[in-house]
């Protein structure tokens, strides 16, 4: 007598979850002009966040990881006009790279309180160092002009009995622009 019992895997959902960083607060690579809305080049998602995206399934809990196959993906932004790609550099950090040699972004995944990684108190930070390329810039976007850096492909939920699925849509990074501005310098 036996008894066949069929797995359980997780499966994406429609949740989403975004965070918001600015270019108006760029030190360093590229220099914003701070506009005082209190967004800095600095945000973070929990695991939980992430977690969130699947629908876990049976096997629970999820453990969520970085995705080392997104190394060389595009991520379709640009910065200087050089497509900026996924760099999986381990398994708690990837950059997003241009060909010129120049890291725009950094996100960098840490355990939590229960210092185990892959759990809902785990923190995953972005950090914008350089400027995107605002393209096509909407009418009348200005300073407030935003684009979207989508993370699909860049996170792996994983079950408790090992089924692991790519989460391919649902968290966004939300960048503001940055634009010249007059100053009060002379030329006569």
């Amino acid at each position: 007598a036996t008894v066949t019992i069929e797995n359980d895997i997780p499966a994406q959902n429609t949740a989403t979850v975004n965070i918001n960083v600015d270019e108006d607060e760029l030190t360093g690579l590229s220099t914003g002009i701070t506009d005082g809305d209190g967004v800095t080049t600095v945000a973070t998602f929990t695991g939980a966040q992430i977690a969130g995206l699947v629908a876990v399934g049976a096997d629970e809990p999820v453990k969520v990881s970085l995705n080392a196959a997104i190394e060389g993906v595009d991520t379709l932004l640009d910065s200087k006009g050089f497509d900026i790609l996924f760099d999986y550099i381990d398994a708690t950090h990837i950059n997003g790279v241009t060909s010129d040699a120049r890291t725009v972004f950094t996100l960098v995944q840490t355990a939590g309180v229960d210092t185990i990684l892959g759990t809902a108190d785990d923190v995953f930070t972005f950090t914008l160092l350089d400027q995107i390329d605002h393209t096509p810039l909407a009418t009348g976007g200005g300073d407030a002009e935003t684009i979207a850096l989508s993370l699909a492909g860049v996170f792996v939920a994983t079950d408790f009995d090992g089924d692991a699925i790519v989460i391919d849509a649902g968290a966004t990074v939300t960048i503001e622009n940055d634009i010249p501005a007059q100053n009060t310098a002379t030329v006569n």
